[in-house]
């Protein structure tokens, strides 16, 4: 069945309107990646409607995709990513911190090892989520070697 066409000036049918309701709500619930933001919409249309395209459905499940699209978005209110990434980056650094105070080390250590893998010369110039998890995670190898060797076991690396 073809979509009737439109003339200029001529308002949307429903049914084309519910359609680009659904594409718009995709992009909302699924941010960035247009290929992961398509698939997830037609695993979901599979799963509830047993369709793998939006064109489709009949109204009455577009308008169910809708609904269950505009659940799945951010709230009002929530928390902005920008926010939720500027706080999963003070979680790291105050992991680091707290890793480098187990270990006793110094501010001018933890410089030393934030300058090797970040290449930055201090920890709290680290903006990077990417380069803050591998200091993260430097700081526990060190960690569990310093435990091995208290312990009296040999060291794996």
């Amino acid at each position: 069945m073809m979509a009737p066409r439109r003339h200029k000036g001529t308002k949307k049918t429903k049914r084309q309107r519910l359609l680009a309701r659904v594409h718009i709500l995709e992009k909302e619930v699924w941010p960035g990646d247009k290929r992961r933001a398509h698939a997830m919409r037609r695993e979901l249309m599979v799963f509830n409607f047993g369709a793998s395209s939006a064109a489709d459905l009949p109204e009455s499940d577009l308008e169910e995709l809708a609904k269950l699209l505009a659940s799945r978005r951010a709230k009002p209110g929530t928390r902005h990513p920008e926010r939720s990434r500027a706080a999963r980056l003070e979680e790291l650094l105050s992991q680091a911190r707290a890793t480098a105070r187990e270990l006793g080390w110094s501010d001018n250590r933890l410089r030393g090892l934030c300058r090797k893998t970040c290449g930055v010369d201090r920890v709290e110039w680290v903006r990077e989520i990417k380069k803050l998890t591998a200091l993260v995670a430097a700081l526990e190898r060190y960690l569990r070697r310093e435990f091995s060797r208290r312990a009296g076991e040999p060291v794996s690396r």
